[in-house]
């Protein structure tokens, strides 16, 4: 019998009774990492086999052995986005922590150098679906474990195995039909709706249609508010005495009850000696009915009428005499502070207006673009063809902004209507994947999800807990309290300071081409060492940045309990950088008599050396063993 339990042990097979009573009571799970003469570098791929082979009945990774699996409690995987081999290699002095708790990385390749957050998420989050025959043999050991289980009596034995067999079959039948069984998140785990459930069971016998979460859940938060550039008060001060700046003015609460629960807004500008001035705005209520339209003369002399866009000629303001000061007046009116306020790019709208205003939706975040999965806003007459069938934008002599008010009111009344999960591309590739917390629910594991709304939105599915963070100190207070529950076995978080840093300053061009010229001049400087590895410099803002990023990984690591799996994978580098760049160079391509060949080559180059850092990721994996947050591997 002790012969027997080691081979299943050494095989790290058996139950966690086994490992005590080969091991002792003292029996710990460790990470054993294989050495291979030429092992290629690992993909995204390996490290969800891991998780699978850990949690479910995956397929032994042949890069790593985790000894004492069954004693694994729970796994956590974290995604540092932005966080590349060279950074890291070059920055170890601030990221000492994560060096100590989650030991010596791995290389990752990234799934290309311009990659997405949103695309390494979708990879890392879903996994190839399972052929027909590796689910009839799940099937037949679903049913033996159900027959064998002492703890159940025949009468249940029996339904276990009804109801299993019916699931598998039913995934079995939605794979044959070539259709995605990817579930959309369910309502009584996302913690942000507060539908009654009676209400909900009259409304459905009365015929009419519930959606699946009310429009307030929609409304984008203060920190996706500030990430997006909408004009807010200052952070110093709180309440309504909260200063606003120069020339801005706030909505105030309604004075009686009745209100719009949702007004949508459009704008039209025009270039003035001061830049961008309104010049038309429009606001329509959820019935499409007109609460405003009126041109508006701007204080400035203009420049530009920008009339191809704006549709606003200089005939159109010879005689208006209406004020943004006016306007704002009115608007206030029409849009208390408990008015849902909706528009596309609804930042750029209320920068013109001069107007802070706290509860929003933003159609622009609301869907996603279908071919850049999240790294591109998508455009309001894209969407309002793909989503609406209604061609708008398309005239001669500009836009209609009572038009566009409408298509974003009808953009977001759809969505309310068919649920956070509808507005994401789909393509050929998604029907032969499946859902990774769906895979892990069905192994009867319980997974927690905490992130930012739009990833809760795609993947919360099975039994998953979906936890909306709304920052990475928010992921880090949550995620936390999530691992210490008995009854979750999987936890996914994300700290995303690092790469929402390099994002902005990627889309910041005098900061970009700053970084350009500076990989340029180090590329210079190091062309007798080409295989050397330069360290950028970088700001004080950024070294805070990864600073408490590496702080809260520690903290995370000290809060698992023992037997804990921690994968931290950071997924690629800065490819917002990349990607500007190659577009840059593909331009002047196009007009050769803009660039000159030294130019070309020299920026062919930083490509290469960005693209280079941009796709060699990092991958950790680490077990915890002691209490005070020490590792013992």
């Amino acid at each position: 019998m002790a012969k027997k339990k080691k081979q299943l042990v050494s095989a790290g097979k058996g139950n966690e009774k086994d490992y005590f009573d080969v091991y002792g009571t003292e029996a710990k799970a460790e990470v054993q990492w294989k050495e291979t003469e030429k092992r290629s570098r690992l993909t995204l791929q390996d490290f969800q086999n891991l998780v699978l082979w850990t949690l479910g009945d995956g397929t032994n990774p042949s890069w790593i052995f985790i000894k004492n699996k069954p004693l694994v409690s729970k796994v956590v995987l974290l995604f540092v986005p932005g966080l590349d081999a060279a950074l890291f290699l070059s920055q170890l002095k601030l990221l000492r922590n994560i060096k100590t708790t989650c030991g010596n990385p791995q290389a990752v390749m990234a799934l290309s150098p311009t990659t997405s957050p949103g695309s390494t998420i979708e990879a890392l989050l879903t996994c190839p679906r399972r052929k027909r025959k590796e689910l009839r043999n799940h099937i037949e050991k679903v049913v033996k474990t159900a027959r064998t289980n002492p703890n159940k009596s025949p009468g249940q034995q029996g339904r276990v195995i009804e109801r299993e067999l019916q699931e598998e079959l039913s995934s079995l039948s939605t794979i044959e039909n070539g259709t995605s069984s990817v579930k959309g998140p369910r309502q009584n785990n996302s913690g942000d709706s507060s539908e009654n459930p009676a209400v909900s069971q009259q409304a459905a016998a009365n015929g009419i249609s519930v959606p699946p979460f009310p429009a307030a859940y929609y409304i984008l938060s203060k920190m996706e508010m500030k990430d997006n550039g909408y004009p807010m008060a200052t952070v110093e001060s709180c309440g309504p005495d909260r200063q606003v700046p120069e020339g801005y003015v706030r909505t105030q609460p309604a004075d009686g009850t009745h209100f719009p629960e949702m007004v949508a807004v459009d704008c039209e500008m025009c270039y003035t000696s001061s830049g961008l001035e309104l010049t038309r705005i429009s606001l329509v209520d959820q019935t499409k009915k007109v609460l405003l339209d009126s041109l508006v003369k701007p204080a400035n002399p203009i420049i530009n009428y920008n009339t191809q866009y704006s549709g606003i000629t200089a005939t159109m303001l010879n005689e208006v005499t209406t004020t943004l000061e006016d306007i704002q007046e009115q608007f206030v009116k029409i849009v208390p502070a408990e008015t849902i306020l909706i528009g596309h790019s609804l930042e750029c709208d209320l920068a013109a207006l001069k107007i802070i205003h706290m509860r929003v939706i933003d159609t622009a975040l609301l869907y996603q673009h279908p071919k850049h999965n999240g790294s591109f806003k998508p455009a309001l007459r894209m969407l309002a063809h793909r989503f609406l069938k209604r061609r708008i934008q398309d005239r001669a002599d500009g836009h209609d902004s009572i038009e566009d008010a409408r298509a974003a009111m009808d953009l977001t009344l759809l969505k309310i209507r068919d649920g956070p999960n509808s507005g994401y591309g789909t393509n050929a590739a998604d029907q032969n994947r499946e859902n990774l917390l769906e895979v892990l629910s069905n192994y009867g594991r319980r997974c927690a999800l905490l992130d930012r709304r739009s990833v809760l939105h795609q993947y919360a599915a099975g039994n998953t807990h979906a936890i909306v963070c709304s920052s990475d100190e928010d992921v880090l207070m949550k995620a936390s309290k999530e691992v210490n529950k008995p009854d979750v076995d999987f936890v996914w978080a994300q700290f995303a300071e690092v790469i929402t840093y390099l994002d902005r300053r990627a889309q910041n061009p005098e900061q970009n081409a700053a970084l350009v010229a500076e990989v340029a001049a180090l590329k210079t400087c190091s062309e007798d060492d080409p295989d050397s590895v330069m360290d950028l410099p970088i700001s004080r803002e950024f070294e805070a940045i990864l600073s408490k990023t590496d702080e809260r990984v520690k903290a995370l690591h000290n809060a698992l309990p023992k037997n804990t799996m921690l994968i931290l994978l950071t997924g690629h580098g800065d490819t917002l950088c990349v990607r500007r760049l190659q577009a840059e160079i593909r331009n002047k391509r196009l007009k050769p008599e803009a660039a000159s060949q030294l130019w070309m080559e020299s920026s062919d180059a930083v490509y290469e050396e960005l693209s280079s850092r941009a796709e060699t990721a990092l991958g950790f994996v680490t077990i915890k063993h002691l209490s005070d947050g020490e590792p013992s591997d």
